[in-house]
């Protein structure tokens, strides 16, 4: 995480700790590493206790993300939607600072996130939500699905759960399992925090369908 002065914090245990002097905008953790953008636009990988920068194709575009989730690979995207992929041999590598060969992925998205087991998830300049998979050594991409609903950003964890944020900042969280994915979105209303229910259709072969539509409240 960052804090108000934009440094990057690790959770040890109950204590936070910072890592480092440098101002970064995002940090990404998973299988590829610690990676983050600064302030600067430049990319970095967390080594040995320090930021690296990441020279190479995204350092001559302005960064909006770079994502660490995947299954060693890492993903970034820029300014105008780009979409950028580190092989995840080289990411894994990295360890001194040296030109970076990225591998561009056709499409456009300003946000993107992935997960190890479960794929990849984006939105695009329109708010659209997409799924697809990226095969970690080659950064090869497939079965991009066009998912129901409308989000500026979603993040997807290790388990599977997907996560999408509204332009009017709600928020909805599916839940993976072996019953149809549930759906559940979280606004706070005069201090108290409501939560509605959504169901969410999926297939085992195909991304899940997001249905923004609601079925039932609760309230806790």
């Amino acid at each position: 995480m960052t804090d108000s002065n934009n440094y990057a914090y690790f959770l040890l245990g109950s204590q936070w700790y910072k890592m480092g002097s440098l101002t970064l905008k995002h940090v990404s953790v998973g299988p590829a590493g610690i990676w983050g953008v600064a302030l600067d636009d430049r990319v970095y990988k967390y080594v040995a206790g320090s930021f690296v920068f990441a020279n190479g194709e995204l350092y001559h575009r302005l960064k909006t993300q770079v994502d660490a989730g995947g299954d060693g690979q890492v993903v970034g995207v820029t300014d105008t939607s780009t979409i950028h992929c580190l092989k995840s041999t080289i990411a894994s590598d990295y360890r001194k600072q040296s030109t970076l060969s990225w591998t561009t992925i056709t499409g456009g998205l300003m946000y993107v996130s992935c997960s190890s087991k479960y794929g990849c998830w984006g939105v695009n300049s329109v708010q659209n939500i997409y799924f697809a998979k990226i095969t970690p050594s080659t950064c090869g991409i497939s079965g991009t699905t066009l998912v129901d609903g409308l989000a500026v950003k979603v993040e997807t964890g290790t388990d599977g759960s997907v996560f999408v944020v509204t332009k009017d900042g709600e928020v909805f969280q599916s839940l993976t399992g072996s019953r149809p994915l549930v759906f559940f979105y979280y606004k706070s209303h005069y201090g108290r925090c409501t939560m509605q229910q959504h169901l969410l259709l999926y297939s085992r072969v195909a991304a899940p369908i997001f249905h923004l539509s609601s079925n039932r409240s609760a309230s806790h």
